[in-house]
């Protein structure tokens, strides 16, 4: 079961870090360069079929991994393995209070004057999720 969880978690890694690298990489450049918002909001409603699905089950099989891997009683932030789970729990909630302040703060109603902001959520997300990849790999390789 657990090699099954493992390939969903990094499966839906790709698809979150994927979407947000060319997001930050190829459509915010071309939505600022032309002033299209649209070109942005095109994108995002079409992504969002895959990276917020993606998200959720990165999130599940996350849950049910580490769930499998450090017995119930050892949460305390002292043990190493529930240490990297704060780590990736704290990237999860930036994470989400980031993307809530997109979604209902700029992109309800964005506008070109809004693109550059947008771009600076995008970058922080792209950030994040590179760091949710470093994280995941400590669990195997204790880097931090």
């Amino acid at each position: 079961m657990q090699p099954l969880l493992l390939f969903l978690h990094i499966l839906g890694a790709c698809i979150w870090v994927g979407g947000h690298l060319i997001l930050l990489f190829v459509i915010l450049p071309e939505a600022r360069r032309s002033q299209s918002p649209e070109y942005l909001l095109r994108f995002e409603k079409v992504y969002e079929r895959i990276g917020v699905p993606a998200l959720f089950t990165q999130l599940i099989t996350g849950v049910l991994l580490f769930v499998a891997l450090l017995p119930a009683d050892n949460f305390s932030p002292c043990h190493p393995l529930a240490y990297k789970l704060y780590i990736k729990l704290g990237l999860l909630l930036l994470t989400f209070a980031i993307a809530i302040h997109a979604r209902f703060f700029v992109l309800k109603n964005l506008t070109v004057a809004k693109l550059p902001l947008m771009h600076k959520h995008v970058a922080v997300v792209t950030v994040i999720s590179v760091l949710f990849i470093l994280a995941g790999i400590n669990f195997k390789f204790n880097l931090f």
